[in-house]
C-alpha cells in the first residue's frame, strides 16, 4: 500500500471519515481511493478489547467492494463485487485465515477493483456510496458491510 493510501486510512481512522461496523472486541474503518482507472479500498480491522482475540477472514475472497446509489443502503448496492466475483470465477473458495489480534492491534484486509469493471454497460459516471463487504468468520461468522464513503466513478 503506497504511503498516501496509508495515510488516508489513518486520517480516516483518527477522523471517523469512512464509517465504521463494530461487533464485539473488533472494529472496522474503511476507506477508497479511486485512481489510476482503479477503486483501491482498504478495511483496517481493530482489537478494542483488553485481551487478545482471534480474527478470520476469508481467503483469497476476504474483502469485496459494494456500490451504492445512496448511503441510506435500503437498497440492494448497484454493483456487488461479491456476486460478480462468485459469479465469475471459481477461486473465491472463501477459506479462512486466521490471525490473532493482540489488543490495540491493527490489521487491514485490501482489494483493488477496475472502475470499468464496475461501470461495465449498466452504471452511468457519477457520485456512488462505497463499501467494504467483508467476510468474516471470527469472532462471529457473517458479513459485515462497512462503509468507505462517496466517491466518484468515471471511465478512464
Amino acid at each position: 500500500m503506497g504511503k498516501g493510501m496509508r495515510r488516508l486510512l489513518w486520517l480516516g481512522w483518527l477522523v471517523g471519515c469512512g464509517g465504521n461496523g463494530h461487533q464485539p472486541q473488533v472494529n472496522y474503518v474503511a476507506g477508497a481511493l479511486v485512481a489510476d482507472s482503479q477503486v483501491r479500498l482498504a478495511v483496517l480491522v481493530r482489537n478494542e478489547s483488553d485481551v487478545a482475540v482471534e480474527y478470520a477472514v476469508a481467503f483469497p475472497c476476504g474483502v469485496f467492494l459494494r456500490v451504492y446509489q445512496h448511503a441510506r443502503r435500503d437498497q440492494p448496492p448497484a454493483w456487488d463485487g461479491a456476486r460478480w466475483e462468485h459469479a465469475k470465477s471459481n477461486h473465491c473458495r472463501g477459506l479462512p485465515s486466521r490471525r490473532m489480534l493482540e489488543p490495540g492491534e491493527v490489521d487491514t484486509a485490501r482489494t483493488s477493483v477496475p472502475i470499468a469493471r464496475v461501470l461495465g454497460d449498466s452504471l452511468p459516471p457519477g457520485s456512488y456510496d462505497l463499501s467494504a463487504l467483508l467476510n468474516q468468520y471470527e469472532p462471529v461468522r457473517e458479513w459485515v458491510d462497512v462503509p468507505a464513503g462517496r466517491h466518484v466513478l468515471g471511465k478512464h
